[in-house]
């Protein structure tokens, strides 16, 4: 099943079907009740104050994929904001996991964006520095492997790898 059609889905039921879908920290939640999203992951691990490394794993992100980002001091900055979610759909993605606080949340879910995400914090970030892209990273207490299926209900990942061509964004 390609990871887009996980969203329609509850977080439990697949948790339930699926032994390999562990469920992240019940702190990341979706900045929007009831909405959910969920694609291929395209993972982040940023550095404090921040963000430069998500809009590089952005770059190459397939329209459906959601960036799953583990936050360092998650609490004291947002590096997601409204900016970022008009380029975000502009590239097509699904939505995001964030385990770190974000900006703009009522911006945010004012354009109806499925973001899951620890918190909000106005500080904004830095957009250059070090952090690595399409590793296994951390989504709240969970391994999230790049391309896995990830959802933004509970910010669930799933640890079983795809092969590019699976990829819906690659040509058949």
């Amino acid at each position: 099943m390609k990871p887009s059609r996980f969203v329609a889905f509850p977080a439990g039921n697949l948790c339930y079907a699926d032994p390999s879908v562990r469920p992240s920290s019940s702190g990341i939640g979706p900045l929007i009740h009831g909405v959910r999203t969920a694609g291929s992951a395209r993972t982040a691990r940023i550095r404090p104050r921040q963000n430069g490394v998500i809009h590089r794993s952005v770059h190459p992100a397939w329209p459906g994929d959601v960036p799953v980002v583990d936050g360092s001091d998650p609490d004291r900055f947002g590096p997601f904001g409204d900016f970022f979610v008009d380029g975000s759909r502009a590239k097509g993605l699904a939505g995001a996991v964030f385990d770190s606080s974000i900006r703009d949340g009522a911006d945010i879910a004012g354009l109806g964006y499925p973001v899951s995400c620890r918190g909000f914090h106005p500080k904004s970030t830095a957009k250059s520095g070090p952090g690595e892209t399409d590793i296994p990273g951390d989504g709240g207490g969970v391994v999230v492997i790049p391309e896995s299926a990830a959802t933004g209900c509970a910010g669930q990942g799933r640890t079983g790898r795809r092969t590019g061509k699976d990829h819906p964004g690659a040509p058949s």
